[in-house]
């Protein structure tokens, strides 16, 4: 198996650079243990000081809690017990509220209440809470031993609330004292037994720029030589957490780096040429699973991944996503072959090419359809970009037969139109859909009265039935609110909508919903009848040697500038593949004086 020059070359410049990083790395294997080291250390001393970040920011939300408790009552404190019960846990040992220079309200209470309603009165406690009033932000006092409550850290919040003035005054403060020895004690006796010294140090409150050690494993006059550690700032204080191994830091043997270099690198380089050796034709069947085999442009998969990837990798560009099918593509296929169905095809992808950008993305997204995305052009251009490839008409001579086709677009507008590409997609096969269903050789950009619309495929040619079928004629789900699933253009005439869209956005894609409240039980009643009467028939097994039943129905309908009028509705229930038992309906408009429904009522 040999590898082609290109290849070779790669092959050779990659062991020459293996090799050397291989060498670089005996060298440098020193540093890199004491560098991992170090980094090592740093990031156990962030894991255990964001530990106790998070414990003295809870703290903090405690008192921001009781804040809140007090500003939403405009001053008033109500339920102040239960509210400090609820966020009280082993590191808050107690939760206060001062107001004029005393702490009018504190849990819980026991013993040492009065030791903690007295913190108030200290002169770095006042100090600290000046600098929350000042600032209005959270500060923290401490750590520090508080007389007859232990070490702690003590979070004060300032209150302001909304007067009678309608201005904000100052209330006073929320406090929590944090238990430190509950938060930090733990942590530190853990990295004490992975190998670790430590030294704990904080500034005492926000006025002051002087840290002083809180813990060491050191002592108070022992210093850790060349430590790594982790900073960060909580409630206007600086705390700093360093750490280093005990014994100071060491480099482990790497004599093992050097006697496996030459393994390594052969090993490598075994491995590379047989990498090199399946890259290539990898590559040709990557191109053969993302390419159409009759027409060389991308299939949908191969579309999909490099439009999804375009539209996130520039997503403040613009895009424009256009949806084409080649009309009447099965009479073709039908009529003149399947041969010169697949030359019209590849008529279509030449065409295509010349019709827009260079740089327009063009995929297959199957059968006769296909996809392009433009990038960079604004709406206006596209438009005319788009109608005017689908305006011509096409001329093609395949396989000894001339035939003149068109074809419909549906396009829609990344980010105006939808916020991701699987959104844009939609969009553009939305837009599609109305076009076909307003006939043919027609391009339709995206509108919002076009959303939810899909394109369903039904058994038989809706255009035929469109162009034979005399009168006004629709096809609606038996069931439910009865789905339209079709209706031709003398349906939406009769309901004075403007096209097949507007149709479906006024009925909201039922049936029911277009006929008038006071008859819509007695219709749905009638054809559930039909449904049940057609089961029945099933179960006998006579449905296939009996004669098909027209059901005649009068009832009223509102079109949509709320125009009431009567029709008549001759309706056949059959049963298809894909939707199950389905109405073919044929409507008439009765006499305007009226009529007699078939309950003896007449609906006025």
């Amino acid at each position: 198996m040999r590898l082609n020059r290109k290849y070779n070359w790669v092959l050779l410049f990659l062991g020459i650079a293996i090799f050397a990083a291989l060498a670089w790395n005996v060298k440098g294997t020193c540093e890199n243990d004491l560098e991992r080291s170090r980094e090592r250390a740093a990031n156990i001393s962030r894991a255990y000081g964001e530990e106790l970040q998070n414990d003295l920011e809870y703290g903090i939300q405690a008192a921001e809690s009781l804040r809140e408790m007090v500003w939403e009552k405009h001053g008033a404190v109500e339920n102040f017990e239960p509210t400090a019960r609820a966020m009280r846990r082993n590191s808050i040992g107690r939760l206060g509220l001062i107001r004029d220079g005393r702490m009018e309200y504190a849990y819980p209470e026991d013993i040492a209440t009065e030791r903690f309603k007295s913190l108030a009165q200290q002169e770095g406690i006042r100090s600290s809470a000046e600098h929350a009033r000042k600032h209005r932000k959270a500060v923290l006092y401490g750590p520090m031993n508080f007389a007859g409550l232990g070490e702690g850290v003590v979070a004060l919040k300032a209150i302001f609330v909304v007067g009678d003035s309608g201005k904000e005054e100052f209330w006073g403060y929320s406090v929590a004292l944090i238990n430190t020895p509950d938060v930090y004690v733990k942590t530190l006796n853990t990295m004490n037994s992975m190998g670790y010294d430590y030294c704990l140090d904080a500034t005492i409150r926000p006025d002051s720029g002087q840290m002083v050690q809180i813990e060491s494993s050191v002592g108070e006059s022992g210093m850790l030589t060349d430590p790594t550690g982790y900073t960060f700032f909580k409630g206007q204080c600086k705390w700093r957490l360093n750490i280093m191994p005990q014994g100071g830091w060491r480099v482990k043997r790497i004599s093992y780096v050097v006697i496996g270099s030459f393994g390594m690198w052969l090993g490598l380089m075994i491995q590379m040429y047989f990498l090199l050796h399946t890259l290539e034709a990898d590559k040709r069947l990557e191109h053969l699973a993302h390419q159409d085999a009759l027409t060389g442009v991308l299939n949908r998969q191969g579309f999909s991944m490099q439009a999804e990837k375009r539209v996130r990798q520039e997503s403040d560009g613009l895009f424009t996503l256009v949806f084409m099918d080649l009309d009447d593509f099965k009479v073709i296929n039908d009529v003149y072959g399947h041969t010169v169905g697949d030359a019209a095809l590849k008529h279509l992808v030449a065409y295509l090419r010349s019709a827009f950008p260079g740089e327009a993305l063009l995929g297959r997204y199957g059968g006769d359809e296909f996809c392009i995305l433009i990038r960079g052009e604004e709406s206006g251009k596209t438009d005319t970009m788009v109608k005017a490839a689908v305006s011509r008409r096409l001329n093609l001579t395949a396989n000894g037969h001339q035939l003149t086709y068109t074809i419909s677009a549906g396009y829609a507008d990344y980010p105006s139109q939808a916020d991701c590409y699987a959104d844009l997609i939609a969009r553009a096969d939305e837009a599609l859909y109305a076009a076909k269903m307003d006939g043919k050789q027609l391009a339709c950009r995206y509108e919002s009265r076009m959303h939810g619309m899909r394109r369903e495929r039904l058994g038989f040619s809706v255009k035929t039935i469109a162009q034979g079928v005399p009168g006004s004629f629709l096809i609606v789900q038996a069931g439910g609110k009865m789905k339209i699933l079709y209706a031709n253009r003398d349906v939406v005439s009769l309901l004075g909508c403007s096209d097949y869209v507007d149709l479906i956005s006024f009925s909201r894609e039922h049936y029911v919903n277009l006929i008038h409240p006071e008859d819509r039980a007695r219709v749905q009643q009638l054809a559930r009848r039909m449904v049940q009467n057609n089961s029945r028939a099933q179960d006998f097994k006579s449905r296939a040697n009996s004669n098909p039943i027209d059901e005649f129905m009068r009832y009223r309908l509102v079109s949509r500038d709320g125009t009431v009028f009567p029709v008549i509705d001759i309706s056949r229930l059959v049963h298809d593949e894909h939707y199950g038992e389905v109405f073919f309906t044929f409507l008439f408009r009765a006499s305007k004086n009226g009529f007699t429904a078939q309950n003896g009522q007449k609906l006025e």
